[in-house]
C-alpha cells in the first residue's frame, strides 16, 4: 500500500505536534480532529451546516474560528481520497466519544475501505491496534449524542465504557461535580490541577474543567 494513500486522523492539536516533531510525513498524510464532542450538544448530519453552528454555540466561538480550528484540517477528509484511514485515540471519555463521531461520519457517508483504530496511551504510543467496519456508528452515534441513551451492543469494550463516563458526566450531579463542592473553598487553579490527576479517565482540559466549575458555583 502507498503510504501517501494512508490518512492518519490524531485525536488533537497536541497529539498532532508531538508526531510533526516526529517526522510523520512519511507515514502518510496526518491531521488533528481538534474536537470535544462530549461537550455541548451535536446534530444528526454530522459536519453539516447546522452541526457546525451547534458547535460553535458548545465552544462559545464563532464560526470563523471553528472552521479554521476544526474544519480545514479536516479537508482531506472531506474529499474521501484515501485507501485507508488511521484513528490514533486514546481510552478515555473525551477521545471515545471524538472517536465515535468520526466513525459514524464515515459511515453517514458510506466509507468503505480500511480503517484502523489504533490505541494510544498518554504518551501517544500505540499500545493496541484493530480493525474496524463502520456500519453501524451512525446509529450508534444518534442513540449517544442525540437522545442521550446507553446504547445494548457497542462493539469496541472502550468505546461501552466511554459512552457509560459520558452520560455520566452530562448529569447535573456526577463524581466530578461531587469532587468541586467538596472543595470548594480551593482557588480555581489549584481545583483544576486536582480534578486532572483525580479523573484520568474522562480525559477533560482546563476549558472543561472550569466550566464545571462555574456551573458549580452559578449552581451554589
Amino acid at each position: 500500500m502507498n503510504k501517501k494513500s494512508t490518512l492518519n486522523i490524531l485525536n488533537g492539536q497536541e497529539m498532532y505536534e508531538y508526531f510533526k516533531r516526529s517526522g510523520f510525513d512519511k507515514n502518510g498524510t496526518f491531521i488533528p480532529f481538534n474536537e470535544a464532542m462530549c461537550v455541548g450538544e451535536a446534530t444528526v448530519d454530522i459536519f453539516s451546516s447546522q452541526f457546525n453552528k451547534c458547535r460553535c454555540n458548545a465552544h462559545r466561538v464563532t464560526i470563523e474560528q471553528y472552521n479554521e480550528i476544526t474544519l480545514k484540517p479536516l479537508e482531506v477528509l472531506f474529499k474521501n481520497q484515501f485507501s485507508h484511514i488511521v484513528l490514533w485515540f486514546d481510552d478515555d471519555m473525551f477521545c471515545q466519544i471524538n472517536l465515535l463521531t468520526l466513525l459514524a461520519y464515515l459511515d453517514e457517508t458510506n466509507y468503505k475501505k480500511n480503517i484502523t483504530f489504533n490505541l494510544t496511551n498518554r504518551e501517544f504510543k500505540v499500545v493496541d491496534s484493530f480493525e474496524l467496519d463502520v456500519h453501524g456508528y451512525s446509529k450508534l452515534y444518534k442513540k449517544v449524542m442525540i437522545n442521550k441513551c446507553m446504547p445494548e451492543n457497542v462493539n469496541i469494550s472502550l468505546m461501552e465504557n466511554g459512552i457509560r463516563l459520558y452520560l455520566e458526566y452530562l448529569k447535573e450531579e456526577n463524581e466530578i461535580t461531587a469532587y468541586i463542592r467538596q472543595r470548594d473553598n480551593l482557588e480555581s487553579d489549584i481545583l483544576v490541577s486536582e480534578l486532572l490527576k483525580a479523573f484520568p479517565k474522562y480525559g477533560l482540559g482546563d476549558t472543561q474543567y472550569i466550566q464545571l466549575i462555574e456551573r458549580c458555583k452559578k449552581n451554589n
